[in-house]
This record gives C-alpha cells, structure tokens and sequence, in this order.
C-alpha cells in the first residue's frame, strides 16, 4: 500500500499510464493508435492491450473513420489518428 503522501516525480510515461492500472485508480482507458501516410494509407496500428484487426486500410475522411472504427469496436474508448509527419 502506498503512503497517502507519496510524491512520484519524472515517471516516464509508460510507467505513469500502466500506474493506473497497477494500483486500481479507476477505470482504464482503451486506446486505438492509427499510423497512417499522407495518402491515407494506414502503415500501422497499435492498441493498449486489445486484439484489434481494422477492416479498412485507407483513411478518406479522418472523422468518418474514427466514429466508423469506434461503433465497430466497443471496447475502444479512444482513438488516435496519427500522420506519418505529426512527430516532426
């Protein structure tokens, strides 16, 4: 059990998201990542422990997609749509 004062300072924030988790501080959010190009091809997909397999490989419209891919699976709280070039 930790202290009622416990300071945890410069977690990383892998560690800080599973915390949640660890210690039952409510519920845990599902989130859908989507990698796509300029194209709209997606290049790649990851999830926070959810086996999802995404019918569409090509992203039109980013709205239509992410209300699409969210009422297909209900399970997914969250979802990120991410262009190739959004790290620069």
């Amino acid at each position: 059990m930790l202290d009622k004062d416990v300071s945890i300072v410069n977690l990383n924030p892998y560690t800080w998201r599973n915390l949640g988790r660890i210690l039952g501080l409510g519920k845990y959010n599902k989130n859908l990542y989507v990698l796509y190009d300029n194209n709209g091809v997606v290049i790649n997909t990851y999830s926070d422990g959810v086996n999802i397999i995404l019918k569409e490989t090509l992203i039109q419209n980013v709205e239509c997609y992410a209300k699409k891919t969210l009422k297909e699976h209900n399970d997914i709280q969250r979802i990120y749509l991410l262009t190739q070039t959004s790290h620069l």
